[in-house]
């Protein structure tokens, strides 16, 4: 029998004993422990550099498939995130995937499909050691054996899931969940901050449409104010399109004056000269961009016609499709369109501004047509007063009973091509006739039916000269034509087929043939002559024509040959 003594003793290095042994396994543990940490915390203040280098979401996502994939030593690996835009989630990015699985950067990733979409629709973390024992299980690649995938978590939201993939049964562990939980959590933070200057870049880009907005509609003003000539003013209206309001292409169309039930295409943006004349030779019906404007394809006072309606353009021909090749879900399609009708202010459609192929590359927003809108109520303003000038400018030049051009714009052609006569030393000619008897008629038939006589002899000058002759009327019964790059032998042989065609011309008045045949009286003058202004040179032709009548009239006269040369007022 041991002593009390004895037994305390030994209990008491029993207890010594347990104790040391203790405090050498926490020794060993925290030998491990600690160091791992350390190596930890270096990693992540690595990464969160890394991460904060760069404010493009793409790169993040980049940078934590490629540290998760590194720390775990993972095969394979993606990430899916969540585009609010589309209510869906779709592939960002990828690593040593079969090909195969690219068609989820366009299509919507199932939210039912495999341990991805179970961890996209619970928001728990999967850590699966035998992928063949998982019933959500979808195989993409087929050597395969376990799977990681944890969410990324947004207030409590899941915005996107990290896939890790090995070829070995049971290659990852709780600490590489813990590891990619926090990477991922770090890199919630890069992509908040990437959000928002991508925010911040975006609202800085729509304040600088918008001031490119003001400042091409404020250019088209001025356009206006200095020149109203419709072309230019539809070419300055085109290119602001293009270079402010975020398109590739714009078409502008104008109902057509003489037939308002089609339209002209009038001017572009975007396209290449030979398309566009292409398109310019054809107009397309105005019903055609009617039928398209459906109330379900409004968007405020524009209608926005998706490529998944392609029922809407059956029977629709003339329609220019660019080909903007492969696009994304969701991307702006070849098929796509966008038509901003131009409103009068009778509010009637007056043109159609067709626009086409986002800078972007995505659905214009509201705020992009409304935008477009009100460029485009500039726009038609600017139509409507550029039309009303060429009205003003052409009843100002054009006699208002012929439709032939009046005196006024007369002596300004004669005095233009006089100076190109001056410059180039081409031949110039004139030449006057005068209806003979033209009281006669007026007297016996009334002044109405003399009239009538003055538009049919108009339309019959009009076919027979050329389109660069000027015809116009010179008096009461007195018609000029100024005859370019001709010689007085040419104008004279002009001359004399018009009053041969006046002679047998059937002239009809009240519904009848007139009894006697029209004869007129043709004066003929070349011009260059010495120290001749406009002035001496009609008076030359008409100095021609009253000879012609002189000698018995329905006759052709030339100034220098048929007539000696008089003393003109110089």
């Amino acid at each position: 029998m041991f002593g009390l003594e004895v037994v305390s003793l030994v209990t008491s290095l029993i207890a010594v004993t347990i104790l040391l042994v203790g405090i050498s396994v926490r020794q060993r543990r925290d030998a491990t422990f600690f160091p791992s940490k350390e190596k930890e915390l270096s990693t992540f203040q690595e990464i969160d550099r890394e991460l904060n280098a760069t404010l493009d979401p793409g790169q993040v996502l980049d940078l934590v498939l490629d540290r998760a994939m590194t720390h775990t030593s993972a095969d394979k690996g993606l990430i899916a995130f969540f585009d609010e835009r589309k209510g869906s989630y779709f592939l960002v990015t990828k690593r040593n995937y079969p090909p195969g699985i690219d068609r989820y950067r366009q299509e919507p990733w199932p939210a039912e499909r495999g341990i991805v979409g179970r961890v996209a629709r619970t928001g728990r973390a999967a850590l699966v050691s035998d992928v063949s024992r998982d019933g959500d299980y979808a195989s993409v690649s087929p050597d395969t054996r376990s799977e990681l995938a944890v969410p990324f978590l947004r207030q409590g939201q899941v915005i996107g899931v990290i896939n890790l993939e090995s070829d070995r049964l049971a290659a990852f562990n709780q600490g590489h969940q813990g590891f990619l939980q926090r990477l991922c959590d770090h890199a919630a933070v890069a992509l908040a901050n990437a959000h928002l200057y991508q925010q911040e870049a975006r609202q800085a880009r729509l304040l600088q449409q918008k001031a490119n907005q003001l400042a091409e509609i404020l250019k088209v003003g001025n356009a206006l104010k200095a020149n109203l000539s419709l072309p230019a003013v539809l070419e300055q209206i085109t290119r602001a399109v293009t270079s402010s309001l975020g398109f590739n292409l714009a078409l502008l169309s104008l109902v057509d004056e003489d037939d308002p039930t089609v339209l002209k295409r009038v001017a572009c943006a975007g396209l290449d000269p030979s398309t566009f004349e292409q398109l310019r030779a054809t107009s397309v019906p105005l019903s055609q961009y009617q039928r398209i404007m459906q109330e379900r394809f409004r968007i405020s006072q524009s209608y926005y016609v998706s490529h998944s309606h392609p029922e809407v353009w059956e029977g629709v021909s003339g329609v220019y499709v660019p080909d903007l090749g492969e696009r994304r879900e969701g991307e702006w399609q070849s098929n796509d369109a966008l038509f901003v009708p131009l409103m009068g202010t009778d509010g009637r459609i007056i043109g159609i501004l067709s626009v086409d192929d986002p800078v972007d590359r995505m659905v214009p927003t509201l705020e992009t047509i409304e935008g477009l809108e009100v460029f485009a109520n500039q726009a038609a303003i600017a139509i409507e007063n550029a039309k009303l000038y060429e009205q003003a400018r052409r009843l100002a030049i054009t006699d208002g009973l012929t439709g032939l051009f009046n005196s006024r714009y007369f002596y300004e052609a004669l005095e233009k091509e006089m100076q190109k006569t001056d410059r180039y030393g081409h031949p110039l000619s004139l030449i006057i006739l005068d209806l003979d008897d033209f009281k006669a008629y007026n007297d016996a038939y009334g002044h109405l039916v003399g009239d009538n006589l003055l538009v049919q002899l108009a339309s019959l000058l009009t076919s027979i000269t050329r389109g660069a002759d000027i015809v116009a009327r010179y008096g009461g019964e007195e018609f000029a034509i100024i005859v370019p790059e001709t010689n007085p032998e040419q104008a004279r042989q002009l001359a004399e087929r018009i009053r041969v065609a006046v002679e047998d011309h059937v002239f009809i008045v009240s519904g009848k043939p007139l009894e006697n045949n029209i004869t007129v009286s043709v004066g003929v003058a070349a011009y260059p002559q010495e120290s001749w202004g406009e002035k001496q040179f009609v008076q030359a032709a008409d100095a021609a024509a009253y000879a012609a009548k002189q000698a018995g009239k329905n006759r052709v006269c030339v100034y220098g040959r048929d007539v000696l040369h008089p003393a003109l007022q110089l």
